[in-house]
């Protein structure tokens, strides 16, 4: 996946090599319904355009959701807006650190987690991070908002 890097104007500051999780497991065979990933939401640091919080979110069919937060850094990655395919070129991917799995959150359900923005800074100095999940419409799923202090 890549990461591009605009100016307010839409100009092409860089593009960066991201790289995606694998899906976590096979699918329920009898499922009519291919696992799915990808990045739904990107967030920048405010105070430092080569840091962000990346939101990754898969499902696979009998399995459910996988939702995890990255904190990636475009800092010492190669810019590859110049490349033409990434399968086997020699590039420096972002760096990424896992900073949540929702499943370590003891939460009641991991949702369709799609969404994400910056709320209020805390007493702590942390920076609020609210997240937002999507029902589909479907009477199993739920619509979630989740609040999380980010350092």
């Amino acid at each position: 996946m890549r990461l591009t890097q605009q100016n307010r104007l839409g100009g092409v500051l860089g593009q960066f090599a991201y790289p995606l999780e694998k899906i976590f497991t096979t699918p329920d065979p009898s499922s009519p319904w291919p696992p799915d990933t990808g990045v739904p939401s990107i967030l920048a640091f405010p105070e430092d355009p080569t840091r962000y919080l990346v939101l990754e979110r898969t499902w696979v069919a009998g399995a459910g959701y996988k939702i995890h937060v990255y904190e990636a850094t475009t800092r010492g990655a190669t810019d590859v807006r110049d490349v033409d395919s990434l399968a086997g070129a020699d590039v420096v991917p972002m760096r990424k650190k896992l900073i949540a799995d929702f499943h370590d959150l003891g939460l009641s359900a991991v949702q369709n987690t799609e969404g994400m923005t910056w709320g209020p800074l805390l007493p702590t100095g942390e920076r609020t991070l609210i997240l937002v999940s999507d029902d589909n419409f479907a009477d199993d799923e739920a619509t979630q908002i989740v609040a999380l202090a980010v350092g």
